[in-house]
C-alpha cells in the first residue's frame, strides 16, 4: 500500500506498543510524525497500517474560526523562515502572513483595520487562555502551530505550554528538563 502526505496511519514498534501519525512524506519510504508532532518514523510502507485514530484535538478557542492556506515556505536569505500564507476567518481569505526573511517580525495585512486587530486580539486571547498571557508576537506563534505542529496532532494548549516553559528556562525562572537542581542545604 502507498501513503500520502495527510494520511493517518499506524505502526508497531519493536516493544509492541502501537503509535499513531500522520504522513510528512509518502511513496515506497514513508515518514510519519507521530501525534504531537515530537517524534517522527520511517520506514517502507508496508510497515505502516491506514488509522482511523482521530488526531487529538485542541480545546475550543476563539482561533477556531481562523485559519491558514496556501502557506508556501519559499527559499530563504538565512535562519529567518520565509514563507507566504493566506489568513482565513470561517473559511474565507481575509489577509495574508509572510515573512521575507531579511529579520524582523512575521507581517500580517488584512483587507480593513477591523478585521486586522480583531485577529490580533484573538491571537491574544488564545496565548493567555493557554496560559502564557504576556507571550510577544502571540500570531506568529498561532500561526506556526496552524501550520507545522496541529498538522501532526500537537494541541495548541501543548504548544503554548512548551512555548512558555521554552522562555521561561531562557529567563532563568525555570530549572533545565531533567531536574538538575539541588535542593540541598548545608
Amino acid at each position: 500500500m502507498k501513503f500520502r502526505a495527510g494520511d493517518r496511519v499506524e505502526t508497531t514498534l519493536r516493544d509492541g506498543l502501537i503509535v499513531y501519525g500522520t504522513v510528512k512524506k509518502g511513496g515506497k519510504n514513508v515518514c510519519a510524525i507521530l501525534d504531537g508532532a515530537r517524534e517522527e518514523v520511517r520506514g517502507p510502507a508496508g510497515c505502516f497500517r491506514p488509522s482511523d485514530k482521530p488526531l487529538p484535538a485542541s480545546p475550543p478557542s476563539v482561533m477556531d474560526k481562523w485559519g491558514v492556506r496556501k502557506h508556501q515556505r519559499i527559499p530563504g536569505h538565512g535562519d529567518t523562515p520565509t514563507f507566504h500564507a493566506e489568513i482565513t476567518f470561517n473559511g474565507k481569505k481575509t489577509g495574508t502572513a509572510m515573512n521575507d526573511g531579511h529579520g524582523g517580525p512575521d507581517s500580517f495585512y488584512f483587507g480593513s483595520r477591523a478585521v486586522h486587530d480583531g485577529f490580533m486580539e484573538d491571537c491574544r486571547k488564545w496565548a493567555e487562555q493557554f496560559g502564557y498571557p504576556d507571550m510577544l508576537e502571540p500570531e506568529s506563534a498561532w500561526l506556526r502551530w496552524y501550520v507545522t505542529a496541529r498538522p501532526y496532532g500537537q494541541t495548541a494548549d501543548v504548544h503554548v505550554r512548551e512555548m512558555k516553559d521554552e522562555m521561561d528556562r531562557a529567563l532563568g525562572r525555570l530549572q533545565p528538563r531533567g531536574g538538575d537542581r539541588d535542593d540541598t542545604q548545608g
